[in-house]
């Protein structure tokens, strides 16, 4: 913490918690003399920043965080002696030792021992020499040289030189004294130097060199006993080295003895052991390899640039991940193997149960089959113990599957010989609803005892369709049994009403009862209904199809209940449908959670990979598409679980089960990791899965191959195993930040300890929401907002706080008090033109962002076929948007003006709620784009003015800050708006575009053709093309060349308490500016005037580009490629004086924003981010 006093005022600033990659992990153990090593605990640290975080292992609490270097200094590396409770951190030339105590067992302290002086080189490595006497410290320099640091003394041993002096990448060193001690280099000749020490007159003696990689050495690892070397390069391989061989002689040359192939990328990490080789790369994968060079395992979970750090642990069968993306991922290989599930090594072998059962009579069968031959056509598991098979020949078997090896098979009910059984569903009681290709439907009420045998205890069917035209047969949890689902190729539902029937039927099959059929339900897509959901207290039924669709009918009831002696169903209309929930992929799974009143939530999964949520008002009878989650490791999501530790969690936070190729998978949505893959030849086969309150240790899977239904099960009470944490620390973006903005805090619904929120747009095309405790000082969470369409690099976002009255003079004086609907937009742009819009929650409990639209430039028809092929590469490169609604007219419009790449700049407006776009307005053509935008409305605070102005100001690359006036365009298009009333002519329903088969997104509108035909006035000739090329276009206010010697990067404006305007910017020579003015003219027509009041320039603010800026009108903060914050204050003449700056852990920094959290004390919170994100707190009183 820095503290600074000046006579008469006071400030202070201090360094937040950096969130961002992880550059070092080590385990810890610390031995008392009363315990073995092994029954000692196992501690976890982790370098990220300049921090050193300490985890306890096997339960994944976080014991402490330690601030170990300042300056920027960011953790490297971490060594500990275990045996001595010492452990070094080093990171770049600095490094220090300390102690690691403990209290109590969840109680653990690094007591700083010594801070060795900073060496001349960069230390890479480091390894004490626990046998020696007195203790040494050997240090690694990437001069590739070692110095030995005496502990007890606290002085310099010696420093000792290799006969290569070169420049390395990697350094790895082995030993417990200097007899021992073995030293390996990587240079960057792309060889691998090993050499040792002479104990006697401390000179480098070199024992090999390992040729082979051809690119650079990025990592180095030893065995135990030093006798093999392995080694991680540029080239994509990482090889062994076998240094048993007499390697005495210098210049030694030794070919590798095992190379491993696999990555797709760099590999930046590799440790060896006796059992087992682990790598880690650039490719986001942690590979598992055996000592014969066999690939066992592959573990793809971390985003972005890669990982960097891999360790395992042996007592725990645990590997631990981390790298670009911050997380801290523990993966339990005891489970897990080359087969997808059971390995040599687990400690759950004998807990894991793979086998095959056939049903008795296709075990006969040896002849070619035909459609009357007998084999299986349906799975459902009701328990981890119980299957229910259905056949070819109509016959349903009760499986019991608690002895693998002698499975208990027993035939239920025959539904008719020779007749398929089609369709089978199964309640959580034991009944079974079957459809025959007869088009039966049977109900079997099955007594299962467990370790008896299961009984009929009764069964009846009725003719429900046509034959042939029975392709579904659903249960709703719901309704439980009384009613019953069935379904036909043309998305016609029926509703039968059987509990009658379940209550007074006899015992045995009985055939052909009078089942009453007491409603029909008809899609309007005439496609078959693949899953359904009902809510019996907000009287809704949904349905979706195998096109996409989802159709929501009335489920009142009187339709529930019926009439059961009236023969005739009544038929439901529907009451609202939504084409192309998942694009041209079919509808896996819907389920209907109730919310507040009036409003249900819906999720929806398909076969697009997409997990989609829905709001249905129930006054409206509208559904509305509010969100989406693409699970990129799942071609297909089935269904989705919450387990019992995410009660509270929103419908995303849970598990996802589906298919991605052949192979089914388990995937962990709050963790972002693989549960479970199953390779069983994709999801046209049958199959059924159950899980249980713990998936990754009770699961159940069962698919058919080959006449054999394969079955794999583990199922381990939770107080055999204890259930480790997935992610140790949150993940955060993968790759570089370059935009971010904090929300309100007024905007935000605070529960107990205030935070604030960050949103943040990434390089990877992702926008994630980070939530900072203000309080404690520390990170609480990070959710994945959403995705640009096809990863498109996201560049600039803005927060629209609040929607202003639209004040004309035509429509009279509007205030604040008559804006009927309030709207905070949270939009985003980036590349490709891809521009999207959040809206924030306001009926939520706590504060939430739905997906609100999307919009993607349209692709020009051409007739040149070697241009349909031409990608769009502009990209937009910032935004602003602001927020008008006009009260008359019931509606509000959100003007939003993007940059682009290719210099243009272009007005556009989105219709609330309505979700439609259109063109209005290009600001004259620029010769160069432009970087940075923000607005201001002159006369908004001023009730009494019959008219606002609406100024747009932008920051060019040539170093130009242009003002824009779009009063005219704006006023013209609201009047326009309000006498088409386009959102009555438009169905406005859509939904993102994901790649995967998704028809979702919008065509530019325009409104000509929406025009009223009683209206008498000329339509605005910019709303009546569909090409900005013919759109009106607004020329520049002012123009202020050469502001900056080069580019803008960025702005701020904020209206002052004296009432002017004051204008910062930054740009990449180095240079702030700033200056205050204020806006003259006339209020309504006619042009206005920019009088510049004060003007101020700081020639060199940063010792390079300046990146980010933001300022209160009183205090000015800014930080660039310098890696430093500074803190400006403005003085009464409107000059600039820097009080103090702070150098951040965030390695090349790219924005910055900041938030009043405390305006009576006057405390600001700071927020910078590139590689990573760096919170940095700033407080002043006068």
């Amino acid at each position: 913490m820095v503290m600074a006093m000046e006579t008469g005022a006071a400030w202070r600033m201090s360094g937040g918690p950096y969130l961002g990659e992880v550059s070092a992990l080590c385990l810890l153990r610390l031995q008392s003399k009363s315990e073995s090593a092994s029954a000692s605990p196992v501690l976890l640290a982790a370098g990220i920043g300049s921090e050193v975080l300490l985890y306890h292992l096997p339960s994944g609490h976080l014991l402490s965080s330690f601030q170990v270097f300042h300056g920027g200094v960011r953790v490297h590396g971490i060594v500990a002696s275990d045996k001595l409770q010492l452990v070094s951190v080093f990171g770049e030339t600095s490094l220090k030792l300390f102690s690691l105590t403990s209290s109590s067992s969840f109680q653990y302290c690094l007591d700083l021992v010594h801070r060795l002086p900073p060496f001349d080189h960069w230390v890479l490595h480091a390894c004490f020499l626990q046998d020696q006497h007195p203790l040494l410290l050997a240090v690694g320099l990437s001069d590739n040289s070692v110095a030995l640091w005496d502990v007890s003394s606290s002085s310099l041993l010696a420093r000792v030189y290799s006969p290569d002096r070169c420049l390395l990448y990697s350094m790895r060193l082995s030993g417990h004294s200097i007899p021992s001690l073995r030293l390996a280099s990587g240079t960057i000749l792309n060889q691998i130097l090993v050499w040792k020490l002479d104990p006697q007159q401390f000179i480098a003696v070199n024992l090999a060199r390992l040729n082979g990689h051809e690119g650079s050495i990025f990592a180095l690892a030893w065995s135990h006993d030093a006798s093999k070397l392995m080694s991680a390069s540029d080239d994509r391989s990482a090889r062994i080295w076998d240094l048993t061989a007499q390697c005495q002689t210098e210049g030694f040359y030794i070919h590798s003895q095992c190379t491993l192939f696999g990555h797709h990328a760099r590999i930046w990490e590799c440790y060896l052991s006796d059992s087992v080789i682990i790598t880690a790369g650039e490719d986001c994968t942690c590979r598992l390899w055996g000592v014969d060079g066999s690939q066992i395992m592959i573990l793809k979970e971390h985003i972005g640039r890669g990982i960097w750090r891999c360790l395992y642990e042996p007592s725990l069968s645990l590997v631990i991940t981390a790298g670009f993306d911050s997380a801290i991922k523990i993966h339990d290989i005891s489970s897990k193997g080359k087969g997808g599930f059971t390995t040599a090594t687990s400690d759950l072998t004998h807990l894991s149960d793979v086998f095959t059962i056939s049903a008795p009579k296709t075990m006969k069968q040896l002849s070619l089959m035909d459609s009357k031959s007998e084999y299986v056509r349906c799975l459902q598991f009701t328990e981890q113990n119980t299957l229910y098979v259905s056949t070819n020949n109509g016959i349903l078997y009760h499986v019991n599957i608690s002895e693998p090896k002698y499975p208990k098979w027993t035939q239920l009910v025959q539904v008719d010989e020779k007749i398929p059984i089609i369709c089978m569903d199964v309640t959580e009681r034991g009944i079974v609803a079957l459809g025959d290709g007869k088009g039966h439907a049977t109900i079997v009420k099955v007594i299962d005892e467990g370790e008896s045998e299961a009984k009929v205890d009764l069964s009846f069917s009725w003719l429900a369709e046509k034959e042939r035209q029975l392709l579904g047969i659903f249960w709703c949890k719901s309704l439980g049994s009384s009613h019953l689902f069935t379904g036909d190729p043309r998305g016609v539902l029926k509703l039968w009403y059987i509990e009658d029937n379940i209550k007074f039927n006899t015992h045995g099959f009985t055939r052909s009862v009078k089942v009453p059929l007491i409603a029909t339900f008809e899609s309007c897509f005439g496609a078959r209904v693949l899953c359904i959901d009902a809510s019996p207290k907000e009287e809704i039924l949904i349905a979706g199809d195998n096109k996409g669709n989802l159709i929501i009918f009335p489920f009142r009831e009187s339709i529930r209940m019926g009439d059961p002696s009236d023969s005739t169903d009544e038929k439901i209309p529907l009451v609202d449908r939504f084409k192309g929930a998942h694009g041209i992929s079919s509808v896996t799974s819907v389920f209907i959670r109730e919310s507040d009143v009036g409003n249900v939530e819906i999720r929806t999964t398909g076969g697009d990979g997409c997990i989609c949520l829905f709001k249905y008002r129930n006054p409206d009878r509208k559904i509305e598409f509010i969100g989406m989650k693409q699970v990129k490791e799942l071609g297909t999501v089935q269904s989705v679980y919450s387990e019992f530790h995410c009660g509270e969690a929103s419908l995303l936070d849970s598990l996802a089960t589906g298919f991605m190729s052949a192979d089914f998978v388990i995937w962990d949505l709050v963790n972002e990791t693989k549960v479970l893959q199953i390779p069983c030849g994709g999801w046209r086969r049958p199959y059924s899965y159950y899980l249980g309150a713990v998936s990754r240790q009770q699961n159940c899977f069962a698919f058919l191959k080959d006449q054999e239904i394969h079955v794999h099960k583990l199922w381990v009470s939770v107080c055999e195993k204890q259930v480790l944490p997935q992610v140790l620390h949150m993940q955060f973006h993968g790759r570089e930040i370059h935009t971010l903005s904090f929300i309100p805090l007024e905007k935000l619904k605070q529960k107990g300890t205030p935070c604030a929120l960050v949103a943040t747009g990434c390089e990877d095309g992702t926008v994630r929401l980070t939530r900072y405790l203000l309080i404690e000082r520390r990170w609480l969470d990070s959710k994945l907002l959403g995705e640009h369409v096809g990863g498109s690099a996201v560049r600039s976002i803005c927060f629209t706080p609040k929607v202003h009255p639209f004040r004309h003079h035509l429509n009279g004086s509007q205030s604040d008090s008559d804006i009927d609907h309030e709207y905070s937009l949270l939009i985003s742009v980036g590349s490709k033109q891809v521009l999207t819009c959040w809206v924030l929650d306001e009926g939520n409990a706590s504060t939430s962002f739905q997906w609100f639209s999307s919009h993607i430039p349209p692709r020009i028809n051409t007739s040149n076929k070697e241009e349909k092929h031409v990608e769009n590469d502009w990209r937009y490169m910032a935004v602003t948007a602001f927020i008008l609604n006009n009260s008359f007219a019931r509606m509000s419009v959100c003007f939003i003006v993007v940059a682009c790449s290719d210099a243009s700049l272009i007005l556009r407006a989105l219709l609330l709620p309505s979700r439609l776009w259109f063109d209005v307005a290009t600001l004259g053509q620029q010769t160069s784009p432009v970087l940075a935008l923000q607005y201001i409305l002159v006369g908004g605070n001023d009730v009494s003015t019959n008219e606002d102005r609406y100024i747009i100001i932008s920051g060019a690359t040539d170093g130009s800050i242009t003002f824009w006036d779009l009063t005219r365009f704006i006023n013209n298009f609201m009047q326009l708006i309000a006498e088409i009333q386009p959102q009555t002519l438009i169905d406005c329903q859509t939904r993102p575009k994901t790649g995967r088969g998704s028809c979702g997104g919008r065509k530019w509108r325009s409104l000509a053709n929406y025009s009223s035909k009683n209206s008498n006035q000329e339509e605005e000739p910019a709303l009546q093309n569909k090409n900005s090329n013919d759109l009106p276009e607004a020329e520049p206010l002012v123009i202020f060349d050469h502001v900056h010697q080069s580019g803008v990067n960025c702005l701020h404006v904020v209206l002052s308490d004296k009432g002017c305007f004051l204008l910062v910017s930054g740009g990449d020579d180095q240079a702030l500016h700033c200056f205050t003015f204020r806006l003259e003219g006339p209020v309504t027509d006619g042009d206005i005037k920019i009088r510049v009041l004060s003007e101020d320039k700081i020639a060199s603010a940063h010792s390079s580009a300046v990146k980010g800026i933001w300022t209160d009108g009183t205090w000015v903060f800014s930080t660039g490629l310098d890696q430093r914050v500074r803190f400006w204050k403005l003085n009464q003449s409107g000059k600039l004086a820097e009080y103090a700056h702070l150098i951040i852990s965030v390695p090349e920094p790219e924005t910055l924003d900041a938030v009043i959290s405390d305006r009576e004390n006057k405390r600001y919170q700071i927020a910078v981010a590139g590689r990573g994100m760096q919170m940095v707190e700033f407080s002043c009183r006068t």
